[in-house]
């Protein structure tokens, strides 16, 4: 049986298990020692590289566990940062989404990001006293872009959760909700890396529009783009439907767009819209308003409505096909 400890100043701590181990090693100059942990049945779950200096090596963390450090780990960056201001009054909230749930409890985040939300007014409601409002208003950034060509759907799918699988905010989940579409501002020569877009100025102006409808109660402000509810399907050909399919864009109006659909015939169960991890390049994609206001990523369940000179009408219901 083996023991584990670590080290806190002079004191020692027996673990139960070890958080990580160091593997050291020797080796030629200049070479480099990679380190793989995998399952009985082969299956990887940790890979490191370590190089080479002078004729020694060294890996530090090793664990066959995925490791959640720092702001990762569940409550820190609550009880650190958030739970020391809620005797503050607060007139909003602005959030930053950042990309660490797209490769962590995806599927679940239409059910945690609106928890996060009702119980964050529940607390500075509280702590203040009162005075901050039950229903704080609360504005988040839509996660933007990362890797140009990647077939992964996960950042499409986290953008869906992050209005509770509604398409838009505020809606019946997520009251008092705005919401700044970043899909279309992608850099790929960040410095920061891509997903970190340079381009703050238009998230700002697009957060300024949400803040001043929902929070200040602005009348007659158009703060989201367009979000369509119909279209017009021009069927070409009596083609079995094959899964996804592209259908190009033949006229954009100010309520309805018109799509060539070639590949289908008269069965069609859904219409998805930019889903993928970069949907387009920078302020290029499909739909915009008179404001230049980008619709959000979008993903429908339809159901006919009836016949049109132009083609078969379907009315557009958020839905989970494709998921």
């Amino acid at each position: 049986m083996l023991g584990f400890a670590s080290y806190y100043g002079d004191h020692m701590v027996l673990q139960k298990e070890p958080a990580g181990a160091v593997v050291w090693g020797y080796g030629e100059p200049g070479a480099s020692v990679t380190v793989a942990l995998s399952e009985d049945g082969g299956l990887v779950v940790m890979k490191k590289t370590a190089p080479v200096k002078g004729r020694s090596w060294t890996l530090a963390g090793v664990s066959p566990r995925q490791q959640l450090t720092g702001p990762q780990t569940p409550s820190v960056l609550w009880n650190a940062m958030i739970h020391p201001l809620l005797n503050m009054t607060l007139r909003g909230v602005a959030w930053y989404q950042g990309e660490a749930n797209v490769f962590l409890h995806t599927d679940l985040y239409n059910c945690t990001f609106p928890a996060l939300i009702a119980d964050w007014r529940r607390a500075f409601h509280a702590g203040s006293a009162g005075q901050t409002e039950l229903l704080l208003p609360f504005g988040f950034v839509q996660l933007s872009t990362y890797r140009r060509q990647s077939p992964d759907d996960s950042f499409a799918r986290l953008r869906w959760h992050q209005t509770a699988d509604l398409g838009l905010v505020p809606n019946a989940r997520m009251p008092g909700t705005f919401m700044a579409v970043a899909m279309d501002l992608c850099d790929e020569r960040s410095p920061y890396g891509s997903i970190h877009p340079r381009d703050k100025q238009n998230v700002a102006h697009r957060l300024h529009l949400g803040a001043r409808a929902v929070a200040y109660g602005e009348k007659d402000l158009v703060f989201q783009g367009p979000y369509p509810i119909r279209a017009v399907l021009e069927v070409s050909k009596a083609l079995r439907p094959r899964g996804g399919l592209p259908a190009p864009a033949v006229a954009v109006g100010s309520r309805t767009v018109t799509l060539a659909l070639a590949g289908c015939g008269t069965l069609v169960l859904g219409l998805r819209y930019a889903w993928a991890e970069w949907p387009c390049d920078y302020e290029s994609c499909a739909l915009y308003n008179a404001q230049g206001l980008p619709a959000p990523p979008f993903l429908m369940d339809v159901l006919p409505v009836g016949e049109t000179a132009g083609g078969r009408e379907l009315l557009l219901l958020p839905g989970s096909r494709g998921i």
